[in-house]
């Protein structure tokens, strides 16, 4: 097996099969938040927002406008890890986690009850920005937290099963965002482009009154309780604590997902846009997605648990091989202007994007001592989010004109490609030990 501590240390109290199954849902229902959140985000950036927000530009110089307010969630990200990271390493994960649910909430919901353009001019894309803003630091909190709490939870010889429960809920969040935006895009245009496009941001508030109440109920880390009383285990300033002692379990932890978040981003946000211009129906893009989304699931706990089998870094080289190799056929695949093609590239790449996805809340846990966790694996994340994830659609945008438009696309699966190798260095840079022990 391999992890980052051979040290190991049993915590004070185990906790108990109640409080583990309320970890396991919290961490499950904040990522469903999370990632309902940005995917709803990320398709009304290619569906409504450049139409709404910047409706003076070309209709392609306004996506690229949109998916830069899309970006900035991602760049005020590693911020937000920093914050988040502090409060949660010095004073708790449970109350961390309670405020960053509240605020993505909230700023979700307000986008959906924010003026256009047409209503208050240059105004309403400064919202926009504003609550994306608001959204991205809050969301910076969210999956460290969560993360860190099924793994402190978990026993070691679980953890890579246990800490992939958490994974669940970004596919969930992905599929429910979806489903919700089919139905609203079945609308007759005047009332989707009216306020139909907007239910998807106000029925957020459904799942964040969900997601408050479970956690409210949660108790806090029982590795976290063991270290309180220890004042050599306690941090003063976390950030500075990790940055001297452990640089290199954050470049570890950036390189190992990269490769994933560019992947996600382009093939669930660019590619969508992208099939819809050459032709696809709208509906046969949305129904591609939910089918191939949902498939991954079984593939998330089934990775997660080999994990625990055959170690979190073999199967993470594996993995990043496998999606740079699937990097190259997605599009090609999606250009033969077949349902099939589509189904297949999307399939191919969700099995081998979850063989990383899976196992990233135990591997980054196993990164970390428990003084700088929350801090590190937040941090770890969220750079690597912001550097394979918010300016991709962007970048893949550029690629896509600078190669000369559709169906010229190499450019977009070789950048994709590049960024798995970087995954795939990540991975073989992580140390081999032993035996995964308890979190320490």
């Amino acid at each position: 097996m391999d992890a980052d501590h051979s040290a190991v240390k049993e915590p004070v109290t185990r906790p108990s099969a109640r409080e583990q199954f309320t970890v396991y849902l919290s961490g499950y229902l904040g990522t469903a938040i999370e990632w309902y959140d940005f995917y709803i985000y990320g398709v009304a950036s290619t569906l409504i927002f450049a139409k709404i927000f910047f409706p003076d530009v070309p209709s392609w110089l306004g996506i690229i406008a949109s998916f830069g307010t899309f970006a900035t969630g991602y760049i005020v990200r590693p911020i937000g890890a920093v914050i988040w990271g502090h409060y949660g390493d010095r004073l708790g994960r449970k109350r961390v986690l309670v405020l960053t649910a509240l605020l993505m909430g909230l700023s979700t919901v307000l986008v959906g009850a924010m003026p256009t353009a047409a209503q208050v001019g240059l105004v309403a894309p400064l919202l926009l920005v504003l609550l994306r803003v608001v959204q991205g630091l809050a969301a910076a909190g969210e999956w460290g937290g969560a993360s860190v709490m099924t793994s402190e939870f978990a026993k070691p010889q679980q953890r890579g099963l246990w800490g992939s429960i958490s994974q669940l809920g970004s596919i969930s969040g992905t599929v429910i965002a979806t489903l919700v935006f089919t139905w609203v895009e079945s609308m007759p245009k005047a009332a989707f482009m009216s306020w139909g496009w907007r239910v998807p941001f106000l029925a957020a508030a459904l799942l964040v009154g969900l997601g408050l109440w479970m956690r409210f109920r949660l108790e806090e880390s029982p590795v976290f309780r063991a270290a309180q009383g220890q004042k050599d285990l306690h941090a003063r300033v976390p950030l500075l604590e990790l940055l001297q002692k452990n640089k290199r379990g954050v470049a570890q932890a950036l390189l190992i997902t990269i490769g994933p978040f560019t992947a996600s981003s382009i093939f669930l946000t660019f590619s969508v846009t992208y099939a819809v211009q050459i032709g696809y129906a709208t509906d046969t893009v949305l129904h591609a997605a939910i089918i191939c989304q949902a498939v991954s699931i079984p593939c998330i706990l089934a990775f997660g648990a080999l994990s625990d089998r055959v170690g979190r870094r073999r199967l993470c080289t594996i993995g990043a091989v496998l999606l740079g190799i699937s990097a190259l056929t997605v599009f090609p695949l999606i250009n033969t202007h077949s349902s099939a093609g589509l189904y297949a590239g999307w399939l191919f790449m969700y099995v081998c994007w979850s063989m990383i996805f899976s196992i990233a809340p135990s591997f980054y846990s196993e990164l970390f001592p428990t003084n700088t966790r929350y801090t590190g694996v937040s941090l770890g994340w969220q750079l690597s989010g912001a550097v394979g994830g918010g300016l991709t659609p962007l970048i893949a945008s550029s690629l896509l004109l600078a190669a000369g438009g559709p169906p010229h696309t190499w450019l977009i699966g070789l950048f994709v490609a590049l960024t798995c190798v970087g995954t795939l260095i990540g991975a073989l840079l992580t140390p081999k030990v032993r035996r995964v022990g308890e979190l320490v």
